[in-house]
């Protein structure tokens, strides 16, 4: 299994080309009890809380994080689940921009 800074550290072509479903081994850290089932079911706005505990009020990591569960997830994410998290990313985005002016 890759941890997530490996996967930062080495370049994608090395990865992907010695394994093609290189995401679905890399290891996560679980989430606490109150997070559990953070992408399901909720809306943007408790989404981008939820990131933002976890990140402790980190808004790059917590972008990092969605992208990792969109890149993860691919496919198999829910149409209307993409809708929301994609909505997430978008205000975490914007807040990132407004955090660097």
């Amino acid at each position: 299994m890759y941890s997530l800074s490996e996967v930062i550290t080495k370049s994608a072509y090395d990865i992907l080309s010695k394994d093609k479903n290189w995401s679905e081994k890399a290891k996560t850290k679980s989430l606490p009890k109150e997070q559990t089932g953070l992408f399901t079911g909720q809306n943007a706005d408790q989404i981008v809380k939820g990131l933002l505990k976890d990140s402790k009020g980190d808004v790059g990591k917590a972008i990092e994080k969605l992208q990792f569960y969109i890149n993860r997830g691919g496919e198999k994410i829910p149409e209307k689940e993409k809708v929301v998290v994609n909505r997430a990313k978008k205000m975490l985005e914007d807040k990132l921009k407004r955090e660097k002016k």
